[in-house]
């Protein structure tokens, strides 16, 4: 079995110059942690997760420390308008994780859990030469063996 046989596709994805608000927005509509993260000739640059979201740092007078950090202390009703201004702002480039470990689409699938163990990977990008095809979660291991659903 290879890569190809239990990828998702298409796969949705963001721009490299993107905000981070507008790749929160993309994951939280389709229901997805992570976009592969494209630049302006659509080739894969990086990848953010829903974890670079939150663990975004900011820097701005009055409010130090990543997002997650910032709810529930500093970040209040009264300026929660101000922080959605600083996401506003970030671009994708500045937050998403690269370089990027990609698989073939014709890569054994042994070998993908391997590369994914190994590196602790939670996900992981399909190519076919310099193209995005797909992208191998921990949720297309569980379709394969019928614990989570059908595709």
């Amino acid at each position: 079995m290879n890569a190809a046989e239990i990828m998702s596709s298409p796969v949705h994805t963001v721009r490299a110059d993107a905000t981070v608000v507008d790749a929160a927005n993309v994951m939280l509509d389709h229901n997805i942690s992570a976009l592969p993260v494209l630049n302006d000739r659509d080739r894969l640059v990086g990848i953010m997760s829903h974890s670079d979201f939150f663990l975004l740092p900011i820097h701005d007078p009055g409010m130090r420390g990543t997002v997650f950090e910032l709810f529930g202390k500093v970040v209040n009703a009264g300026n929660i308008d101000h922080l959605t201004g600083l996401l506003a702002t970030m671009r994708v480039s500045e937050v998403m994780s690269s370089p990027v470990t990609t698989i073939t689409e014709n890569a054994n699938i042994e070998d993908v859990v391997r590369i994914m163990h190994q590196r602790r990977l939670k996900r992981i990008p399909v190519v076919r030469g310099d193209t995005l095809v797909g992208i191998i979660t921990r949720h297309d291991f569980l379709r394969l063996t019928g614990t989570f659903g059908e595709r």
